[in-house]
């Protein structure tokens, strides 16, 4: 992609910008962000890896309970670092509710036993409690949840399988090969109406494939990260998951730094900067000023394409993603996505508001052919709601303030996240993804939010 420039080669720090460099200097590979932090937690042994301990441990309610069982039997008694249990994930698996109770009442039980921290379902997404409660400039994070991701806050998030948090828990160390570190370098600013998983997809349509940055670390830097509030940073950091990398860190600067005090934390921030003479094995550039709206296109986020091109070409795509599935599910399953073209058209049957463990961003929604500008707060950029009712026939919008009653009722009830939309069972549709946060300030609630529903 033209926006995204790939250097596969070593490059080095030289008057505060990234230059090709035939071989590492002696220490200048230690010289890196990501090279400190892995040093400040590292147990040395004469085995040529690193063994890790982490600062804390986060799972949410899917995993918990093995990690906390296989633990139990293996002699745990006691949490030897913080580890929080979220209840986000299987907190809507049945009509009308949970069927999770036991669960939840066993993660009680052993936070209250072993020391932990317990947040209760319905209350906070995992990674944004992370994010608010848990990080701090170089510092470290384990999760047993994939898109374990907090670089844009100065923490290095690993996520991994649930032994590997066994292993933290037994005082085991995370013995991992060094891995190699790589350059994203910002550039320029975002246009009006690039997100951030605009940025995120074009970086894993660049480097998925290739195998460019498979198990290594992604280091932001650059004049662009300075132009970018902290939830678009968010929102591309969390997608690094996707680029098959083992973890992200950024840069911090003063959003940063703000960011940890909105959350009482000032204490946890310290500046994370490039340093001179570093030396990356690789590097990635990207200009934020030439990215443009993306989708990505079934089955993984790098098959990207610019969005334009897909709504002036529909039926290309399409086609090349119905003969992809037909290829990958051995002709047991087919795809039958063209159907959706209407007049060189691509018809979309639903929408869907989701909050995600990236989806921090709030964007202008437009309804009726108005464009909606959302109120934003600098403080607590958090949780998105749940539960919220959804009345099918038609499209409605509003902001807390002019809500009707049924919602202004639903909505303290639901600070974790939204999901939002109907589908017919048994269907083919084509279903458009539309990812939205609102601002949570203490009890008050702050943004527009856009329900898109159909007639039954």
């Amino acid at each position: 992609m033209d926006m995204i420039r790939l250097f596969d080669n070593g490059v080095t720090i030289q008057s505060g910008k990234p230059v090709a460099a035939i071989a590492a200097q002696a220490g200048a590979k230690e010289k890196t962000i990501a090279a400190k932090i892995l040093a400040a937690h590292d147990h040395p042994a004469q085995d040529g890896q690193l063994h890790i301990t982490f600062d804390g441990l986060i799972s949410h309610d899917i995993t918990y309970v093995g990690i906390i069982q296989t633990a139990r039997a293996s002699g745990l008694t006691r949490f030897p670092v913080p580890y929080v249990l979220t209840n986000c994930h299987n907190s809507l698996c049945a009509v009308g509710g949970t069927i999770n109770e036991d669960d939840h009442v066993f993660g009680l039980s052993a936070a209250i036993k072993y020391g932990g921290d317990y947040v209760p379902a319905n209350q906070a997404v995992i990674h944004q409690y992370a994010r608010e409660m848990m990080t701090g400039c170089g510092k470290m994070l384990l999760g047993s949840d994939s898109h374990t991701r907090y670089g844009a806050i100065g923490t290095m998030g690993i996520g991994e399988g649930g032994p590997e948090l066994v292993k933290q828990l037994l005082q085991n160390t995370y013995d991992v090969a060094k891995p190699q570190v790589v350059l994203v370098w910002l550039t320029g600013e975002v246009p009006h109406g690039v997100g951030p998983h605009d940025v995120a997809i074009a970086l894993c349509g660049a480097v998925y494939k290739n195998g460019l940055v498979k198990n290594k670390i992604l280091e932001f830097a650059g004049p662009g990260v300075k132009a970018l509030p902290m939830d678009f940073r968010i929102g591309i950091d969390v997608m690094t998951t996707e680029t098959a990398c083992l973890s992200s860190i950024w840069e911090t600067d003063e959003k940063v730094e703000e960011y940890l005090a909105i959350h009482g934390r000032p204490d946890s921030y310290r500046a994370l900067r490039v340093e001179e003479g570093a030396y990356y094995d690789g590097c990635i550039e990207i200009d934020l000023s030439s990215l443009e709206p993306m989708a990505a296109l079934p089955f993984h986020p790098s098959e990207a394409v610019p969005l334009r091109e897909l709504i002036a070409n529909p039926g290309d795509y399409l086609r090349e993603v119905e003969l992809r599935a037909h290829e990958q599910f051995g002709g047991k399953a087919e795809l039958h996505l063209t159907e959706k073209i209407e007049g060189d058209k691509l018809r979309i049957d639903q929408g869907v508001i989701a909050g995600c463990s990236g989806g921090m961003y709030v964007i202008g929604w437009i309804s009726s052919g108005t464009a909606l500008s959302p109120k934003s707060s600098k403080e607590d950029p958090a949780d998105c709601f749940r539960r919220c009712p959804v009345k099918q026939g038609g499209i409605r919008w509003s902001c807390p303030g002019a809500a009707p009653a049924s919602l202004r009722k639903a909505w303290p009830h639901c600070p974790c996240r939204v999901r939002i939309g109907i589908q017919k069972r048994g269907e083919n549709r084509m279903i458009s993804p539309l990812f939205l946060c609102v601002f949570r300030l203490k009890q008050r609630l702050f943004g527009y939010f856009l329900v898109l529903s159909e007639q039954a």
